[in-house]
């Protein structure tokens, strides 16, 4: 009579058993907020009281900037309402019981730079060009059509002999109201979601370029 083998019985931690599942393992772990270096190399964990008692982190360097020039991408409308709103600000701005208050922008206190607004670092979005982009009827395109364009008076301004050190993208509501979101479906990639905020930030990057998305409820 033939003898009956015992199946080996599995060790710890051996392949899961088909058909049951491993409980899941969570690991977490608080980081305590860290420092931020300002002027002198003073530390504070919040970057407007840092600015407003030490300064920036180059102040006491060589390569501190005098001056900081600034540039803007916009319609007519949205530049002139993003200048005036940046140089009502450059004085500093009162805070409340939820917002500390903003140092300011000058070469006397916050930053100790001075902005330059009126170096003439702006490139407009052209009525014509709002219009081509409000008649595409595919939205895919329509976004694609007014990424490209932004993106476009970006390089024209980071091309220039003296180039701006700062571009703002005063963006009109005319734009953003057709091509803020996006969502279509990709042969290869399926369902597509695009932020228009989203993918200005990573184009951009090839210019090497500072910049900052201004809406005109904020200008």
């Amino acid at each position: 009579m033939a003898r009956t083998k015992k199946p080996k019985s599995k060790k710890r931690g051996s392949a899961t058993v088909p058909g049951t599942l491993q409980p899941a393992r969570r690991l977490c772990e608080h980081f305590e907020e860290p420092s931020l270096e300002f002027g002198s190399g003073r530390l504070h964990i919040d970057q407007r009281t840092g600015i407003s008692l030490f300064g920036p982190r180059s102040i006491d360097q060589a390569r501190h900037p005098e001056i900081i020039k600034i540039g803007m991408v916009g319609s007519g409308k949205s530049i002139e309402s993003a200048r005036k709103w940046v140089s009502s600000c450059l004085d500093g701005v009162e805070g409340d019981a939820e917002h500390l208050r903003f140092p300011g922008f000058t070469d006397e206190l916050g930053f100790y730079s001075k902005p330059n607004l009126d170096g003439g670092w702006t490139e407009v979005l052209t009525q014509q060009e709002l219009d081509e982009i409000k008649k595409t009827k595919v939205h895919s395109e329509k976004f694609r059509l007014a990424l490209d364009t932004v993106c476009e008076k970006v390089r024209i301004l980071s091309r220039k002999d003296h180039a701006p050190d700062v571009i703002l993208l005063a963006l009109p509501d005319e734009l953003l109201s057709q091509c803020q979101v996006t969502d279509y479906v990709d042969p290869q990639l399926g369902t597509v979601h695009r932020d228009l905020r989203r993918a200005l930030k990573a184009e951009l990057m090839r210019f090497q370029k500072t910049t900052q998305i201004l809406l005109q409820p904020t200008s």
